[in-house]
């Protein structure tokens, strides 16, 4: 299963327990459907760059503070897992690396000790963008990044869920901010060429 919600996309995951999770205030999130008790751990990654670590956050917890303690508070037994382990609360691991792209994570993703083979996540957050759109090259090339990031993870575990945020507009570049837009829109594009059994 994929869905798209506008600003992200879920793939049914392996876990008995379907979380849906919704995006609320950028990438803040907040609400899950419900769902019975998976067998074990939910494994979500969190991957991206600066924003998805938390820079520049309190402590640096960034939007996985929140969602961590949603999540438990609600009673739902996750695992975040990661190499990097930044913030102040009780499970910090992530995949979020300062100034990086989508051509930089897409090689430590797959492969003998990947990211993937390391953690076997179920379902992945996904935040990438924001570090490309500040030159001038193309954006379709970078969205063609984000949509290997995705192949990648889809070969390694067709169940996998990814949730695929569209990047936040800068405050104060309105022509990065134009391009941001741009890149959006062929995030949106990405989502129609994964298949959606069952939800349209």
């Amino acid at each position: 299963m994929l869905l798209c919600l506008g600003v992200v996309i879920i793939r049914k995951s392996k876990q008995k327990s379907v979380l849906m999770i919704i995006l609320v205030s950028g990438l803040v999130l907040s609400g899950i459907s419900d769902a019975t008790a998976a067998d074990e751990p939910v494994k979500i990654m969190s991957l991206g760059d600066s924003i998805t670590k938390g820079t520049g956050s309190d402590n640096d917890n960034g939007y996985r503070k929140p969602l961590y303690l949603n999540l438990t508070n609600n009673g739902y037994d996750i695992d975040f897992v990661g190499s990097q382990h930044d913030g102040d609360f009780a499970d910090p691991n992530h995949e979020g690396h300062n100034g990086e792209t989508a051509l930089w994570l897409n090689p430590l993703l797959d492969g003998p000790g990947g990211w993937l083979e390391q953690y076997e996540p179920d379902i992945i957050l996904y935040h990438i963008g924001t570090n490309d759109l500040k030159d001038e090259s193309d954006i379709e090339i970078y969205a063609q990044d984000a949509n290997d990031t995705i192949e990648k993870i889809y070969n390694f575990d067709p169940n996998a869920a990814i949730i695929l945020a569209k990047i936040l507009l800068t405050s104060n570049n309105e022509t990065v901010n134009t391009r941001i837009r741009a890149y959006n829109l062929l995030l949106g594009d990405i989502v129609q060429v994964w298949p959606m059994p069952g939800i349209r």
